[in-house]
Order: C-alpha cells, then sequence, then structure tokens
C-alpha cells in the first residue's frame, strides 16, 4: 500500500471452504496459506462467513471470553468460586470437576435453572444448595433472576457437619411441623 491507496500487487485472492469443512481442515488451509482468514461459502456458491483462526480454536476447544467479557465461572480462592447465573452447567461441571449437575430430562442447562429445580422456588440472595462437597449460595439476585452464585468446596469434614444438620431435622408439609428423617431404629 503506499499513498493511501491500494496496489494490486499487495493484494492475495481470497481463500474458499465449504461451509462443511472440518476445523482441522481449515487449520491447515489457513497454515500452508499463511493466511488470517478464509470465506465460507454454502452449496450454492453464496458467502456465508469468514473463519479466523480463533473461530477455529474455538470450535475446537469451546468458546474464548472477549476482553471485555467476564467469565462465567471465576475463580475467587481456594475452593472457591463465583458462577452466573446463566453459565453453562457443562462448563462449570469441567470447572469444578464434578458431575450430576445436569438433570437427565434436560429441562435446565444453567446455574439457575439447577438450583430452581433443585429450590422449588425463586430463591434470595443467601439461600443455599449443597450437592456432595459442594456449596451453592445465592450472592445476587432479583425478583425475576438468580444473577451470580458463590460456590465452595467443602472439607469431608465440613459436607459430614452439613449433612447431619440437613438430614436430622427437616421441615414437614404441616407448618410448623418437623419430621426427624433419621429415626431411631425401635
Amino acid at each position: 500500500m503506499r499513498d493511501d491507496k491500494v496496489d494490486g500487487n499487495d493484494l492475495r485472492p481470497p481463500l474458499y471452504v465449504a461451509e462443511s469443512t472440518s476445523a482441522i481442515r481449515v487449520i491447515d488451509i489457513l497454515r500452508t496459506a499463511r493466511g488470517q482468514l478464509v470465506l465460507a461459502n454454502d452449496e450454492h456458491g453464496a458467502l456465508r462467513g469468514l473463519v479466523t483462526p480463533i473461530d477455529v480454536l474455538e470450535a475446537i476447544a469451546g468458546e474464548f471470553p472477549d476482553e471485555d467479557e467476564t467469565l462465567e465461572v471465576q475463580d475467587t480462592g481456594p475452593n472457591q468460586w463465583t458462577v452466573a447465573g446463566m453459565a453453562d452447567l457443562r462448563l462449570l461441571e469441567q470447572a469444578l470437576q464434578t458431575h450430576d449437575l445436569l438433570g437427565d430430562d434436560g429441562s435446565y442447562i444453567s446455574m439457575a435453572g439447577l438450583l430452581l429445580a433443585k429450590l422449588g422456588h425463586q430463591p434470595g440472595v443467601g439461600d443455599v444448595w449443597s450437592h456432595g462437597d459442594l456449596e451453592f449460595r445465592i450472592a445476587d439476585a432479583d425478583a425475576q433472576r438468580i444473577k451470580s452464585v458463590a460456590v465452595r468446596r467443602l472439607t469431608r469434614e465440613q459436607a459430614a457437619l452439613e449433612d447431619a444438620s440437613l438430614s436430622a431435622v427437616r421441615p414437614s408439609s404441616h407448618a410448623g411441623a418437623t419430621q426427624n428423617l433419621n429415626p431411631s431404629p425401635t
């Protein structure tokens, strides 16, 4: 480019791929052509979009956050995280190295959906649900949605105490009554 004008000698012909081309094949094309992007066409030859190396990596490894984007799962300390209410449960399971957060019926896929299903009501700030050695505490919410959740991994001792306190006495369906869930043998 000279004097803010495009010189035809500086231009390279664009690279085209079919939109059905695999991510691995696109990597090969980008590598051999030393290009920064390729154009993707559909079966009729219409331009469908452009593909960058970052797009290919995200297709393989999952989304990367943008510079101005906050992460859905933020590590806040040893065995502690802040999780966005809309965080995807599959990604959360990977981040927390746990399983069984997703429902078998697919009725919820987000952190907020999980807590709504397990708690059975619109929770408020401070409401808690435990799953194995994980404690989920609502950190920020309004009347319509759960915005963020503080998650911590309990030690074995903390988890045992939590299980014992939750299973010893729970409210029954009768107002004001309690029900012993660990009856003594008779």
